[in-house]
C-alpha cells in the first residue's frame, strides 16, 4: 500500500533579502522626531525605550509592522520609509548590523601560505 507523500511546506513570506542573510531594511534609522530605532531581520527595536515591533510583511517596496495592537504600513520612497501615520524614517549612514552568526569568529587570522623559494 502506498504511503501518503508529505506535502511540501508552503514558502514563508520573505522577510529578509537573500544576500548575506541581512534584511533589506536592516540597520539604524531615525524617525522625523529624531528618535533612533534599529531594524534587524523581522524586528524593529527602539533602543531608548526597549520597545519592539514585529515586521509582518517586507519587500523592497516597503514593510508592514504590528505594533501597539495595530498594523502600520510604510513605503520605500527614495530609501526612506514613509509611513501611513504621517511619519518618515531615514536610514542612518553606516554599515548594517551583522547578521547573527551560529559560529564564533576565529580569534586570529589564518597564516598566509609561504611563498615558494626562488631557485
Amino acid at each position: 500500500q502506498a504511503q501518503p507523500q508529505a506535502q511540501p511546506a508552503q514558502p514563508a513570506q520573505q522577510l529578509a533579502a537573500p544576500a548575506g542573510g541581512a534584511g533589506v531594511f536592516d540597520g539604524k534609522w531615525t524617525d522625523k522626531r529624531g528618535n533612533s530605532l534599529v531594524i534587524q531581520g523581522s524586528t524593529i527595536t527602539w533602543p531608548t525605550t526597549h520597545r519592539e515591533a514585529k515586521i509582518t510583511k517586507m519587500s523592497s517596496k516597503g514593510i508592514t509592522m504590528s505594533f501597539a495592537n495595530g498594523n502600520y504600513h510604510a513605503k520605500n520612497v527614495g530609501g526612506k520609509l514613509v509611513w501611513d501615520v504621517d511619519d518618515v524614517w531615514s536610514r542612518v549612514p553606516g554599515p548594517a548590523p551583522a547578521a547573527p552568526s551560529t559560529t564564533a569568529p576565529p580569534t586570529t587570522a589564518p597564516a598566509a601560505p609561504a611563498a615558494p623559494a626562488a631557485t
